[in-house]
């Protein structure tokens, strides 16, 4: 791997890290500081397609609150919908459905980041990408009395980069059934990482 010029310009354009995810950003940025961006020497790399990399670090990232306008899919009646907001987190419990719940300051301490510490993605280019831009984070946890299908929607913002994060607890005998739909949009690129613990 090596430094790119786009990289490091990418870098320099992100917010200053902050909130729950103050530690990761600063995990991913110094991993990609250090390390740099693949290239074709590399072997895992050597037949990818480096324009869309290089297209998705050339985007603009979202720092200022902005509307999604984004057009959604008729939500199916027997399933329970969360919308995610990249640049503000602004579900409450009352907003959840029955039997899901936010995750307290010490639950996300506790469990934020160790999926992606314990297994071979911890260096990986995309999931590094994913914590030094993340601004915010989706933390639930799956009840054990919740039995329904749930559907996260992912917008896209045309002409935009934006990285999103969910953290999943889910609690023993709770039965899940969990469909993420991403939008598309002119000229905008998604990255998007999510863990699912299983509790006890």
């Amino acid at each position: 791997m090596k430094s790119s010029t786009i990289c490091q310009d990418w870098l320099e354009s992100l917010p200053p890290t902050e909130g729950y995810l103050k530690n990761e950003q600063s995990i991913g940025r110094e991993f990609l500081l250090e390390k740099g961006m693949p290239s074709k020497k590399d072997e895992a790399w050597r037949l990818s397609n480096f324009n869309k990399l290089n297209s998705f670090l050339s985007l603009p990232t979202i720092i200022d609150s902005e509307d999604i306008k984004s057009v959604f899919p008729e939500k199916d009646k027997n399933r329970e919908r969360i919308i995610i907001n990249p640049n503000q987190n602004t579900i409450s419990n009352s907003n959840l459905p029955y039997g899901i719940e936010k995750l307290n300051h010490r639950e996300i301490e506790d469990n934020l980041g160790n999926i992606v510490k314990l297994t071979n993605i911890k260096n990986d280019i995309s999931v590094c990408l994913n914590q030094a831009s993340s601004k915010e984070l989706l933390a639930l946890k799956v009840k054990r009395n919740f039995n329904q299908s749930l559907e996260i929607v992912i917008p896209s913002i045309e002409g935009k980069s934006i990285s999103t994060r969910i953290l999943l607890l889910v609690e023993e005998e709770a039965k899940l059934d969990l469909l993420q739909i991403f939008l598309g949009n002119n000229n905008s690129a998604q990255n998007h990482l999510i863990e699912i613990q299983l509790g006890s």
